[in-house]
């Protein structure tokens, strides 16, 4: 789906380099508490706000996304379902799919999820040896925005060491793993599932409202439209965002003024302008503020 969201896009991605991974054959080292999270993974939305109905949607720090989550602010854990850049939150979502949304994880902390790690911070190899994983092995780590990522007992693993650039795998032997680091296990299956319902909300929020014909312009964020004639890319932002049905959604938008036919282009994409796909240009007569043409991308 060339539109979907780059960074949902990413993590499905980065899931399966840990397809082949082995599981440690020498029993779970994860802590009992999280463990008992883990076997709630699967679960709803639903039920988990009816079991839990004083916690919150959160919006946590994942590898280049938010992680929308379920939980408290300042509690060791909480339930994650996807992760999203400009597109729907857990908000968003609940109101729609929360019979369907499954728990895909937990977002919790080093020492919540293996409590046997030191106080003093160790390497990432030593760390993945804990865990059964060699890292010299590269089907076993990845490492990305300073996130480390690994397979173990069945599930898929991020550690945000807080160091190091995107695809930068050499430098994993110069960051260490400490207990308050966060992390987030996941269990791909459902997290793919719960991308296929966002991918849902997401073309529904981003369709087009209208083909052609005029509307009221808002004169917040721009300036001064008089008789119909929209004078700079301000104002033709503003007309275009009446047009198109939530224009947050897209990370970069470009105005582009054509003198000689008296038009204004608004073209709304992806934030990162190598990825194909989820474009929106809205054509507007400069004389007459007139909405010439809604050309949805390919």
């Amino acid at each position: 789906m060339k539109r979907r969201v780059f960074a949902a896009a990413l993590v499905i991605a980065l899931l399966c380099v840990f397809s082949g991974c082995q599981k440690n054959g020498g029993g779970t080292l994860i802590d009992p508490e999280i463990a008992s999270l883990v076997s709630e993974v699967g679960k709803t939305l639903e039920d988990l706000r009816s079991q839990h109905p004083t916690y919150d949607y959160l919006h946590l720090d994942g590898y280049n996304f938010s992680a929308e989550c379920f939980g408290t602010p300042s509690g060791p854990f909480a339930y994650i379902f996807f992760g999203t850049q400009s597109g729907p939150g857990i908000e968003d979502m609940a109101s729609k799919y929360e019979k369907q949304l499954r728990c895909a994880g937990v977002y919790t902390t080093v020492e919540k999820a293996f409590p046997s790690v030191a106080d003093t911070p160790v390497s990432v190899e030593d760390f993945l040896a804990s865990v059964g994983q060699d890292v010299s092995k590269s089907e076993n780590v990845d490492f990305w925005y300073g996130w480390v990522f690994f397979e173990y007992e069945g599930y898929s693993f991020a550690v945000n060491t807080k160091g190091g650039n995107a695809d930068d795998t050499y430098a994993v032997p110069k960051v260490k793993i400490e207990k308050g680091l966060s992390m987030i296990l996941l269990d791909k299956t459902v997290w793919s599932a719960n991308d296929v319902l966002y991918d849902e909300l997401y073309d529904e929020l981003t369709k087009v409202k209208y083909e052609t014909g005029t509307v009221e312009v808002p004169t917040e964020g721009a300036k001064v439209y008089e008789d119909g004639v929209i004078s700079d890319a301000d104002t033709a932002k503003a007309v275009a965002d009446v047009i198109v049905t939530n224009p947050s959604a897209y990370g970069r938008v470009t105005v582009t003024e054509d003198p000689e036919n008296r038009r204004w282009a608004v073209d709304y994409g992806p934030a990162d302008e190598h990825t194909d796909g989820g474009c929106i240009t809205v054509v507007l007569s400069r004389d007459t503020g007139e909405i010439l043409a809604v050309v949805p991308g390919e």
